[in-house]
């Protein structure tokens, strides 16, 4: 059972508590707001592991008391009413829960820098992705070092007329 439906039937069952609460307990509309809100624990009973399935078995009998006239409204607020929020705790705090789907806090790939998208032709793909490996994995000195030579290759290639990928060349055998 996924959380939102935990919710959707915590909201259904404290509208049927509610509804009971405000009733005479003489109606006989009483009897379908009490079997409906025995269903609603009986699903939610799923959700609660061994230790904890005694809260919703005991609200189902305590309900049944007052549907065989053996206790009253004053047993429900005092009694049962009570219970409703530490049942719908019970099942949302659950390790049963599934809790699959949603944003969740730190998940998802951890960034070290900001990083942005570009399109580049196919041919220096690899060239490209061997030098994004090689810097992930260099001490920030390092990276320094590899931004600057970088710059000066471009530089040069700019002011010189020189191809980048020939004075690429060039420095990678220096180096």
């Amino acid at each position: 059972m996924d959380i939102s439906t935990i919710n959707s039937a915590s909201v259904n069952l404290e509208n049927y508590f509610i509804t009971i609460q405000d009733m005479d307990f003489s109606n006989k509309a009483l009897t379908r707001y009490i079997e409906a809100s025995k269903s609603v624990i009986s699903c939610l009973t799923q959700v609660c592991d061994d230790v904890m399935i005694a809260c919703p078995k005991r609200m189902i009998s305590n309900l049944d008391l007052i549907l065989d006239g053996k206790k009253d409204k004053d047993f429900f607020n005092r009694c049962i009413y009570p219970e409703l929020e530490h049942l719908i705790y019970i099942c949302r705090n659950s390790h049963l829960v599934s809790r699959h789907g949603g944003a969740r806090p730190n998940a998802g790939r951890k960034k070290e820098e900001p990083t942005k998208q570009i399109r580049i032709p196919e041919s220096l793909y690899t060239l490209i992705n061997d030098l994004k490996v090689a810097y992930k994995d260099l001490i920030e000195e390092d990276k320094q070092i590899l931004r600057s030579s970088l710059r000066d290759i471009i530089t040069t290639a700019e002011f010189e007329g020189i191809e980048t990928n020939q004075v690429y060349n060039e420095r990678c055998t220096k180096i």
